[in-house]
């Protein structure tokens, strides 16, 4: 008779979490099954044997959910903004040129923010002048069209049809300055000549 060696029985916390031990029959062979009880509300569950390590807590789901929800709460005053070590300058600017500011969880105004919890600062400074988040369709305009700058006399708080005809505007004006600089080349080019 071949000799089979002896596994060491579980020590430590996983002797005291383990009930009792299994085999089952897999299509690809078999698996061991360990039933172990939650330190926390003593649920049993059967887990499989080599992902016992793994879970190092032993707690159920629902446990290690709550445990994990009250380590964070307990870390909540970390340092943020300019007290952090990851600061940088407080901002980036996105593809369009907007400047973009992170708001941590507790900021007022974390509700105009996306899920990753930034927002265009222009947005923010009016909302913080008006004392208010400011809804979806409301648009902040820049008068000077300089996106990078986020004075308060700067920027108006308008609707999408007031701010589509302030773009248009201003792209005709644009467009007619130049017309009237390209007549006075060409008028100081026709008295020179």
């Amino acid at each position: 008779m071949p000799h089979v060696p002896q596994r060491k029985p579980y020590q430590g916390r996983w002797a005291e979490a383990v009930l009792e031990e299994r085999i089952e029959k897999r299509p690809w062979g078999y698996r061991k099954g360990v039933l172990i009880i939650c330190p926390e509300c003593k649920q049993r569950r059967w887990i499989f044997a080599g992902n016992l390590r793994r879970h190092l807590s032993l707690m159920c789901i629902q446990c290690a959910g709550r445990a994990k929800c009250a380590l964070i709460n307990s870390r909540g005053n970390k340092p943020y903004g300019d007290k952090s070590y990851l600061w940088k300058r407080g901002y980036f600017l996105n593809d369009q040129g907007y400047k973009i500011v992170s708001l941590h969880k507790q900021h007022p105004y974390r509700t105009m923010a996306a899920k990753s919890g930034r927002c265009r600062e222009h947005r923010l400074i009016i909302a913080e002048y008006l004392g208010r988040p400011l809804l979806s369709w409301e648009i902040v305009h820049h008068k000077n069209g300089d996106r990078q700058d986020n004075r308060i006399s700067n920027l108006e708080l308008v609707t999408q049809h007031e701010h589509a005809a302030i773009t248009r505007l201003q792209a005709r004006i644009e467009q007619l300055d130049d017309l009237v600089q390209q007549l006075i080349k060409r008028a100081t080019h026709a008295i020179q000549t």
